[in-house]
């Protein structure tokens, strides 16, 4: 640590682009985060935040309790084969005293930022202590990104909401983004240690590399997946780093996804990713395109196809990959393959085959999550865009020092983009279902029927410290659970024997459509009491 903070400050010019992030950061914790006003209106949530962090805060909350972990969104079921790691360390913390809601939207991102900065200036200075290259290796960690903002400025002429576009679906987490995904954020920080041991001759390698390697796994199973590949191909020679790799795989297993889905969870589905470039309204739409590509399946491969299939997978590595594609010349060339090393040959390895993933591959349940391998080949590709930019700057001709600053400059959009969520619009949990939800966390533990429940996160689990009857169909999906039966029960409540949902209290919201058809029945039926009710919710409790 002191060789970096004695480097900033001889060079102190290369603290503005941690500044830059740091300040970048902030604004996204503050503006895309959750706070309470304090004068009673309520519960603020960002966009991008309501659905993951809601999950991640209810099951920290009410996951831990027995082990296999409780699903905290379809009661009485386990949660198995998930990546849990994050969340127990926010159960942890909030045993010892720490707001939940505290610890995930203020002190993690922060100490995220902190070891982020850091690592990256540390990542640099092992390879050059040229200051170009330290600048030119944190501009692309710092605000390397994505091209979507092509697409908000083809059809509107701005930038608005261009960060965001594609996102989830198809497009990467950028770094301006990384605060939406923390497990993947703090598994970046495993590849950085990782480089620093893989060089390391001591002992302790064998042992800080598997738990690296379990750590990983245990944030998230996609970094997991490439931190291994990435060991295993750097460490052919080396029989006893495989075996000890072997063992934190297998341990790895045990701790986070034994239980879990039983099958191979992907599957061959060569371009149902890279269609939406075409099919999605939202993205570089075109109907013509989308009939034609359909007609010509019909009729049989041919160069028409190819032509379609091959643009919409360049489209779909522009989007994604940015400016990171000015590296490309440079990786191509004869000089430059003359003097690869072995770790440039197995970063190269690893950015081509997390591309091809979610081209041919869709995962059962989310089946557009393989789109998170490709978040580390992006995130590696930073790493040859910031050798081209070097070289364009220690070129010193005015002809590379604009061309440089131009690539900086095309990186910037999506950075400037993400400042409007200081003042974005957020959702809002108003003051009286707050009341309603912290009337449902003094109750008897039980489960808790939901209203559109389908539709909605998990911020009543999260904030009632409850599991729900049924909630969030997409996160069902991908944690595998079996729920078709109750999913079938939503369906016609006005005229469904209510007596068969086995759920120990009713949150009804006034505002729900079926808020008019349930409460005329649920006040007739005698095993429903009216527990709780104010101007926005109502509760029964179902004497069961």
């Amino acid at each position: 640590m002191r060789k970096v903070i004695n480097y900033l400050i001889n060079h102190k010019l290369l603290l503005i682009p941690a500044l830059l992030y740091v300040g970048l950061s902030l604004s996204f914790i503050v503006g895309n985060g959750l706070y309470r006003c304090e004068t009673g209106c309520g519960l603020y949530i960002g966009q991008w935040h309501l659905h993951d962090s809601m999950w991640h805060l209810a099951l920290a909350k009410l996951g831990f309790g027995s082990f296999p972990l409780v699903h905290p969104e379809y009661s009485g079921a386990s949660l198995s084969g998930y990546n849990y790691l994050l969340d127990f360390v926010i159960f942890i913390l909030s045993n010892l005293g720490l707001s939940p809601l505290f610890v995930f939207f203020r002190l993690l991102p922060v100490v995220f930022s902190i070891l982020f900065v850091y690592f990256v200036y540390d990542y640099a200075l092992e390879k050059s202590r040229d200051p170009l290259y330290v600048f030119s290796f944190s501009c692309f960690m710092f605000f390397g990104s994505s091209f979507t903002y092509l697409i908000t400025w083809f059809y509107n002429n701005s930038l608005y909401y261009s960060s965001m576009k594609g996102f989830p679906v198809v497009t990467s987490v950028q770094p301006s983004l990384i605060f939406l995904n923390l497990q993947f954020a703090y598994s970046l920080l495993s590849f950085f240690l990782i480089f620093k041991l893989l060089k390391s001759t001591s002992l302790k390698k064998y042992f800080f590399i598997p738990l690296l390697i379990v750590l990983t796994f245990g944030l998230k199973f996609y970094g997991g997946v490439v931190l291994v590949l990435f060991v295993v191909l750097l460490s052919l020679n080396n029989l006893k780093l495989l075996a000890a790799t072997v063992v934190a795989v297998l341990l790895s297993y045990i701790l986070f996804y034994n239980g879990g889905t039983e099958s191979f969870p992907f599957s061959f589905a060569p371009f149902a990713l890279t269609h939406l470039m075409f099919d999605d309204p939202l993205l570089f739409y075109n109907h013509k395109i989308t009939l034609a590509r359909y007609y010509l399946y019909e009729q049989g491969i041919s160069l028409r196809l190819v032509v379609i299939e091959a643009g919409a997978v360049i489209l779909f590595a522009l989007i994604n990959f940015g400016t990171r594609l000015f590296a490309l010349p440079m990786l191509f060339s004869k000089k430059t393959r003359s003097t690869w090393t072995k770790n440039e040959f197995t970063l190269l390895s690893i950015i081509i085959l997390t591309f091809l993933v979610p081209v041919f591959f869709v995962q059962d349940g989310g089946w557009y999550n393989t789109m998170q391998f490709l978040y580390y080949g992006v995130f590696f590709a930073g790493f040859f865009a910031a050798d081209y930019l070097y070289n364009m700057l220690s070129q010193k001709t005015l002809k590379s020092i604009i061309f440089g600053l131009t690539i900086i400059v095309l990186s910037l959009p999506n950075a400037v983009d993400q400042l409007r969520y200081i003042s974005a619009k957020q959702n809002l949990i108003s003051d009286d279902e707050l009341a309603g939800l912290n009337f449902l966390s003094t109750q008897k533990t039980g489960s808790i029927f939901v209203t559109n429940s389908q539709k909605k996160t998990a911020y009543i689990s999260a904030l009632s410290g409850q599991p729900t009857y049924f909630t969030d169909l997409d996160q069902l999906m991908v944690t595998n659970v079996d729920y078709q039966e109750r999913l079938s029960q939503l369906d016609n409540l006005g005229s469904r024997d209510l007596k068969s949902i086995h759920a120990n209290y009713w949150y009804l919201r006034k505002s729900d459509e079926d808020y008019q058809v349930l409460r005329p029945r649920l006040d007739t039926m005698p095993q429903f009491t009216n527990i709780y009710e104010n101007n926005t919710v109502l509760i029964y409790h179902n004497q069961i």
